[in-house]
């Protein structure tokens, strides 16, 4: 009892030292209003069975508590920067699996400047010079040292700070990210593949979307000359074909999910050279189809119309011209042996129903092909719709030797009785050989004699046109040019063609990115 009263008594007659000596050892910690305060060490947001073995609040920062004189020792005595956080950094690892590239692991770094100042106190007292600049900070003599005495900072490699004549940094050092976790994302810049293509009728979309699906991810740019795209379906196809230029739909698909960038009003050659294009993108495709209408090089065929023009006049072409005589003709003559004359005979025939033709008064309509029936190369489909015309009626002889589907149904015409409105007549080895008129067309002459003509339309096929000075020759001209559709393989096939052909060929183009 006599010792304990006497511990009791000295207990109370220094509190303030206790006190001190428990702040000091962080058991206290004073409040707001200045009252002590019990330090909970296992941290507020964890159970107590738990809090002791964690780390403070995630996300939070450490909170500075203590008296001034626990403060004042915790500046004093803090770690320099470069030691302390020398360690920080981990080894660096690669974060790019998306394309299953395989990089070699970077060795790890000091990230930041290394002046060896404590964090969180500012230099004071500082100078300024007589143009009111601030002086660079000094580096300490044993940096020097360090470094076999060249003045450099240990981990100069990474901050790049050097020491200049009079002792301080080349420039003023500053702290990086300080919340650094552990480990640097590294996202390589990946190597993107990029492709330009010109022109946008089916060839070129087919092309830009097999070269999307070949190669996600790749820079796909087509340049078309006009302000309007999809090429031969907008501009080629009859406009009573609405089954067929509802491919448009389909054509513009790469473009609506942002797998290709379509730029109009762009003429490679005249706005952009066909070298730049080569030079700016990995591989290059012209997909720039026959728009040269294929000349027949007989005595007055100025006074024709040449089917290409003619077709894309009708679907309002921005440089498609209207024929020379067209109101109140009477007597018009086609030539050819396709699908494109049985399209011209068509529209001719439903004048009436088509705004652009209703000048006409036809009462005729002429068909010359050089062939017999056996050579003719219209599909059955196209036959059918000509027969099944209200406004016009197939007129031809009869004939024996042929075969094929198309034969079989230009025989079914020749059996027909005659019908009503315009007669369309259909004229077998027969070709026109001059045009005959003095300004204007009046007749035909073939090998046959000559028809009377107020209007004349030729449909012998296409040509290509060069581009820049490049003719295309087949699927790829040169190392990373190559060519699509009509373009490469001429005039021929229809617009599914297309879809076969553009997925060989994005194999092919994306296979020589690695030569």
């Amino acid at each position: 009892a006599p010792a304990l009263h006497q511990f009791l008594v000295l207990l109370l007659a220094r509190p303030v030292r206790l006190r001190d000596l428990l702040e000091r050892r962080r058991l206290f910690r004073r409040g707001p209003q200045g009252a002590p305060r019990r330090r909970n060490l296992r941290g507020p947001h964890l159970p107590r069975h738990r809090r002791a073995h964690r780390g403070p609040r995630r996300g939070g920062r450490h909170r500075r508590g203590g008296s001034a004189d626990a403060q004042r020792d915790e500046r004093d005595h803090a770690q320099p920067l470069c030691e302390r956080l020398r360690h920080r950094h981990d080894p660096l690892e690669p974060d790019d699996k998306a394309r299953g590239l395989r990089r070699r692991t970077l060795p790890a770094v000091h990230a930041l400047p290394a002046h060896h100042r404590p964090l969180g106190r500012r230099a004071r007292g500082s100078r300024r010079h007589a143009d009111g600049r601030r002086p660079l900070p000094q580096a300490p003599a044993r940096l020097a040292a360090d470094r076999g005495g060249q003045g450099l900072c240990p981990f100069a490699d990474a901050c790049r700070h050097r020491a200049g004549p009079d002792g301080g940094l080349d420039r003023p050092a500053r702290t990086r990210d300080r919340r650094q976790t552990g480990r640097l994302r590294i996202c390589e810049a990946a190597l993107t593949a990029r492709f330009a293509i010109v022109g946008s009728g089916p060839a070129g979309c087919y092309l830009a979307d097999a070269l999307a699906r070949a190669m996600p991810g790749a820079v796909i740019d087509v340049f078309e000359r006009l302000d309007e795209p999809f090429g031969l379906v907008r501009f080629g196809v009859a406009p009573d074909h609405e089954q067929t230029r509802a491919i448009a739909r389909v054509l513009r698909r790469p473009f609506d999910k942002g797998a290709a960038r379509l730029h109009l009003r762009v003429e490679i050659g005249r706005d952009i050279a066909l070298d730049t294009l080569r030079r700016d993108y990995d591989a290059v495709a012209l997909a720039t189809g026959a728009p040269v209408d294929r000349r027949l090089g007989v005595p007055g065929e100025e006074l024709a119309e040449p089917s290409g023009r003619f077709i894309r006049w009708i679907n309002g072409h921005p440089e498609a011209a209207p024929p020379a005589r067209l109101a109140g003709a009477r007597c018009a003559v086609v030539i050819g042996a396709g699908n494109v004359a049985l399209d011209a005979v068509r529209l001719l025939a439903k004048h009436r129903e088509i705004g652009c033709l209703s000048p006409l008064a036809l009462e005729r309509i002429d068909l010359l092909i050089r062939g017999g029936p056996e050579d003719v190369r219209f599909t059955p489909s196209e036959l059918v719709e000509i027969g099944e015309l209200t406004a016009a009626w197939p007129d031809l002889d009869a004939f024996d030797a042929a075969n094929g589907e198309a034969a079989l149904v230009l025989k079914d015409f020749a059996m027909r009785p005659p019908g009503q409105g315009i007669p369309i007549r259909f004229h077998f080895r027969t070709r026109a050989t001059a045009f005959l008129g003095a300004g204007r067309l009046e007749a035909v002459e073939t090998n046959r004699g000559a028809l009377p003509a107020d209007l004349a339309v030729t449909c012998i096929g296409y040509e290509k046109a060069p581009v820049d000075g490049v003719r295309p020759t087949g699927p790829e001209i040169e190392p990373d040019l190559y060519a699509a559709g009509w373009a490469a393989r001429g005039p021929t096939g229809t617009i599914p063609t297309n879809r076969t052909e553009a997925r060989t060929l994005a194999r092919r183009m994306t296979a020589s990115l690695g030569r």
